[in-house]
């Protein structure tokens, strides 16, 4: 404990440091824009990046529900497996 030393009085700002922080319309513009942060930002919603997200998977969806109705699946050819074909020719 020896290798330690305490200070009793610590050094105090001076006055002119004291007064360059004294801005206090910037404290209270500070204070009310944290009070008022919803009028700052702007719901996920309302966003256009995200609008444009959305309507990107609706489209997606919707091909893909459509594409499946497509009538050329309705005339599907069946495929002749090999290995059935090999074993039905021994």
């Amino acid at each position: 404990m020896a290798k330690y030393q305490f200070k009793k009085k610590s050094d105090e700002p001076s006055d002119e440091h004291i007064r360059s922080k004294m801005d206090f319309n910037k404290i209270l513009q500070q204070q009310q824009d944290l009070n008022n942060y919803k009028l700052a930002t702007k719901p996920l919603y309302k966003k256009p990046l995200f609008l444009g997200f959305i309507i990107l998977i609706g489209i997606i969806c919707l091909m893909l529900i459509f594409d499946e109705q497509s009538p050329e699946d309705a005339t599907v050819k069946p495929v002749r497996d090999s290995v059935v074909v090999d074993s039905l020719k021994k």
